[in-house]
């Protein structure tokens, strides 16, 4: 519950009740490349890796929905890291 906000760079996403974060990192095990901020009250639950992974083991549909909203979310990252780099008057 509550709300949070994703900072990748300069770009800023607002996330509320029902929403997640963390996942790029738990599914690729790379290092994290945003960080957020509670914007009010937040209620979060926190899964170990290991938990995480024998959820989605259990779960192949929801498995699916997280692997595309992770590359969904990937995408607008490196599209908007390429806007910050791209010389001026090219965005």
């Amino acid at each position: 519950s509550g709300s949070a906000e994703v900072s990748v760079g300069t770009h800023k996403i607002l996330l509320g009740a029902g929403s997640f974060f963390g996942e790029m990192a738990l599914l690729s095990g790379a290092r994290r490349n945003a960080d957020v901020t509670a914007v009010d009250y937040c209620n979060l639950l926190v899964m170990t890796v290991r938990d995480f992974q024998q959820f989605m083991a259990h779960n192949p549909g929801l498995r699916a929905e997280i692997d595309r909203l992770a590359r969904e979310r990937a995408e607008m990252n490196r599209q908007n890291e390429a806007a910050e780099h791209a010389p001026a008057g090219t965005n």
